[in-house]
């Protein structure tokens, strides 16, 4: 077999699986379990797909011919590709601020930012409880705990992660303020 038809057909089997693990991917988010987390529930499921794609391709591969190594390449690339969708849509519609006011601009056909700010605070932290629900998540993963006083605390892991944020925005050139609560907000114009 020719390199460029050796390539090309391993090039193929990957897109396809790849295909067939997103579909699979797609379809695994109706079933019932797996967390109140998107972010985690969504790895979950990335990785039972990954692990029904690879026993597909194992059961297809003496039919159609398929290595190994392209087997374990395709269903990796195919565990990569959903991961990669679930952060690039689903968690960033579910926790965007940005599409929140999109979505509203467009609704209102057009705000001020006072509007939007207003809607902000009154939709999006008070009727919608975000803040409520941030802390849920964070305590659910482990960040941090709730004292019976109600004062939210960050656990050791929860500092752990807050030193590797501020690491990554470092190495990313991310807005600072974001991790480091000493840095001075801009004033408004």
């Amino acid at each position: 077999m020719s390199l460029l038809r050796t390539v090309s057909r391993t090039a193929a089997i990957y897109l396809a699986a790849t295909m067939l693990g997103f579909l699979f991917y797609v379809a695994s988010f109706r079933l019932p379990f797996g967390g109140s987390i998107l972010f985690y529930r969504g790895v979950l499921l990335a990785g039972i797909t990954a692990m029904a794609l690879l026993s597909a391709l194992v059961i297809l591969r003496n039919r159609v011919d398929i290595d190994v190594s392209t087997v374990m390449g395709a269903t990796f690339t195919s565990f990569a590709f959903n991961v990669c969708f679930l952060v690039l849509f689903p968690v960033t519609i579910d926790r965007s601020i940005s599409v929140f006011i999109l979505s509203r601009i467009v609704a209102e056909d057009g705000m001020t930012t006072d509007e939007i700010t207003r809607r902000f605070e009154d939709e999006y932290l008070h009727r919608m409880a975000q803040m409520d629900r941030r802390v849920d998540e964070q305590t659910i993963s482990g960040n941090v705990r709730v004292r019976p006083n109600g004062q939210v605390v960050a656990t050791d892991q929860g500092r752990k992660f807050v030193e590797l944020a501020k690491s990554a925005s470092g190495w990313f050139h991310t807005d600072r303020r974001f991790v480091d609560a000493g840095i001075e907000k801009p004033r408004r114009k």
